[in-house]
């Protein structure tokens, strides 16, 4: 396979207008250019080494493009690296004397930042300086096997020429890499007329030829001008495109700019040699102020004296924008909204009638005259709207300590502000858009509303009432036990009625109708309320009891009392709490896991997650289930009717609190 190694050349141009004056112009690219490197090896002899594109991975053959006959092409760029002056760095690929691949990899080179014009950029990139440096770097190997080793060189080159020599040596091979290196830079001069469309022109010269083209610009300042994205051409018909707001700030007669090109070179199919600097020199003062022509205030071009001012109104306010210019005369005004032409307004002052919100944006004017176009800064309007309510709040109905919510929904100018009211009295803190209820008590039922205000004017929502619903189905409740240590009864919240162990909701766990009241409602795959390790001295002795209405099966699974059998398919109750974690070691928490097909109870610690209680039988409707341990072993009641002894933990146990969840 013949490999063959392209260097690449981007160069540039600019047509010129009337009343032109001349500057001198030079454009270099920041990347190097390495040409193929011959190095000794004893296995292969000698080794032709390609430099191209760094690409930034390991796992590919370094960017190249087939060109037709076994012919790579290479790029050669050596690119530096964003954001840290004076690292370079390329991928390369290494053949044997018969142009079969060896390895391939990547180099970083540290090369000199010398800048002896104080240009702002490196003299080893400029055409009219010397460079004769030393460099230091990394090789890195990624292919056939990985590795890495030191490399220490040199970069020789003449002012004025291009292309100058490099040598290489890695450190662990003692061996030299050396061959041709150069630069793409052009110089030539630029001629450039100023007026109401300033205009420059480019005839360049690179290595490959004449570079011509022509492009606008605007003078932001008398230190900056800025160009638009333009065209370049080559005499072989190349076409380069310079990205727009390319950017050029001066220092005294000097003005320099960081630019980027897309791609024009068509011997490659990705990005490189894009990042270049211009560099303009404008001897010419005409009214000798220091300032060269290029950026200077032309004499009797318009100067804009009082800029128009930005406002904040309300709907329906007539606004003024007003501008104060002087130049030659005449002087010919256009508003603009947004950057568009207002049809018919061409004076000084833009009058706005009974402005509405379509009427917010940006207003500037430009100020021309025959010699020069001066454009006015952006003033803002801002149009405010008082609120609107597109969404009154709802009546709630809601039983003894459960939750709700009220809500409003208003347009308006932010920003909004809202005080929620009960009865007419403004509630303390309750100053959103939502107001949440939460364990609902006797004092909450009454007569919502909300008002709501910005800076143009405010608004009352409808009164939404919220009304207690009695508590339901409780003609067959039996007293409560005596000796509890936990209560979630699930009634609008996940609170411990005990008062010491109350629990929080996750992943969007809800409520539904229950055997009483409400009760807690999981989807059996991410739904659960989180109470914690809350029993340290409860143990071995306990019950754990629900009320239970599943809709899906849970695993079954062998009784043991070691091992690991529920770690999947479970429904968890009561999910099993990890007794080491909370506890210390030689701890475990029970839990319940209950499907429409039975139920089982499990133990939870390290290594250890076993179900030593396993009930397969039919569990329809509300049940109520009761788990019993009596010196560390479950019993099983299933409506008060004893139904299973498991076995007898091996560990000291507790009860767990959290409840639902998936392992």
């Amino acid at each position: 396979m013949r490999t063959t190694f392209l260097f690449v050349s981007i160069l540039f141009a600019f047509d010129c207008a009337a009343q032109q004056r001349t500057a001198g112009f030079a454009g270099s690219c920041l990347s190097l250019q390495l040409g193929i490197g011959n190095r000794p090896d004893a296995i292969y002899g000698t080794m032709p080494y390609c430099f191209t594109t760094y690409d930034g991975h390991a796992d590919r053959y370094p960017l190249n493009q087939a060109v037709g006959s076994g012919t790579i092409n290479f790029s050669g760029e050596v690119r530096p690296r964003a954001g840290q002056a004076g690292l370079y760095e390329a991928d390369y690929a290494a053949y044997n004397t018969v142009y079969v691949s060896v390895e391939y990899g990547s180099i970083t080179l540290n090369l000199p930042t010398a800048n002896a014009d104080n240009n702002g950029f490196p003299d080893l990139v400029q055409l009219n300086q010397a460079v004769n440096a030393n460099l230091t770097g990394t090789a890195t190997r990624d292919w056939p096997s990985s590795g890495a080793t030191s490399i220490s060189g040199s970069l020789v080159r003449s002012a004025n020429q291009r292309t100058g020599s490099y040598s290489l040596t890695f450190a662990d091979s003692a061996a030299t890499l050396s061959g041709n290196w150069r630069i793409s830079a052009v110089v030539g001069n630029i001629t450039y007329a100023r007026g109401p469309v300033n205009t420059i022109s480019l005839s360049l010269v690179g290595e490959l030829g004449t570079y011509t083209g022509n492009t606008t610009f605007v003078v932001n300042n008398a230190n900056q001008i800025v160009l638009p994205q333009f065209n370049l051409f080559n005499n072989d018909t190349s076409v380069f495109t310079v990205q727009a707001g390319t950017t050029f700030n001066r220092t005294g007669k000097k003005y320099v700019a960081n630019a980027t090109l897309q791609d024009g070179i068509r011997e490659t199919e990705w990005p490189d040699f894009i990042h270049w600097v211009f560099e303009i020199n404008d001897p010419n003062d005409a009214d000798g102020n220091g300032i060269p022509d290029l950026s200077d205030t032309l004499v009797g071009a318009p100067v804009i004296s009082v800029q128009p001012k930005s406002q904040s109104v309300n709907a329906g306010t007539t606004v003024s924008f007003n501008v104060n210019a002087t130049g030659a005369a005449p002087l010919f005004y256009q508003w603009k909204m947004n950057g568009v032409n207002l049809p018919g307004a061409t004076a000084s002052s833009l009058v706005l009638s009974s402005v509405q919100p379509d009427d917010a944006g940006g207003y500037s004017v430009t100020v021309s005259n025959p010699l020069a176009v001066n454009g006015s800064v952006a003033a803002t309007l801002a149009v405010n709207v008082a609120p609107t309510i597109i969404g009154q709040p709802q009546a709630q109905a809601v039983t003894l300590g459960g939750s709700g919510a009220m809500s409003v929904s208003v347009v308006g100018t932010p920003v909004l502000s809202y005080q929620w009211q009960i009865n007419g009295v403004s509630i303390a803190g309750a100053t959103r858009a939502t107001l949440t209820f939460s364990n609902l008590t006797g004092s909450m039922p009454g007569d919502y509303c909300v008002a709501i205000a910005n800076m143009a004017g405010s608004v009352t929502s409808a009164v939404a009432t919220l009304s207690l619903l009695p508590p339901q189905n409780i003609s067959d409740c039996v007293p409560a036990p005596t000796g509890k240590v936990g209560w979630w009864p699930g009634d609008g919240a996940a609170n411990d009625i005990q008062g010491l162990h109350n629990g929080a909701l996750k992943n969007g766990t809800w409520f539904a109708a229950g055997q009483v009241g409400q009760a807690f409602s999981f989807d059996g795959v991410t739904n659960q309320v989180n109470v914690g390790s809350v029993f340290p001295g409860v143990t071995n002795n306990f019950t754990m009891e629900f009320w239970v209405n599943p809709t899906a099966s849970r695993r079954s699974t062998s009784e043991a009392n070691s091992g690991i059998s529920g770690a999947t398919g479970q429904r968890y109750a009561i999910f099993p709490r990890h007794g080491s974690s909370g506890y210390g070691s030689g701890h475990v928490g029970a839990g319940v896991s209950v499907g429409n097909n039975g139920v089982s109870v499990f133990e939870h610690t390290d290594f250890y997650l076993s179900s030593l209680l396993v009930q397969d039988t039919p569990i329809i409707g509300w049940t109520h289930v009761a788990v019993v341990y009596q010196n560390k072993q479950p019993q099983l009641y299933i409506n008060g009717v004893l139904r299973r002894t498991g076995l007898a933990s091996l560990y000291t146990v507790h009860p767990s609190a959290d409840l639902g969840g998936p392992y």
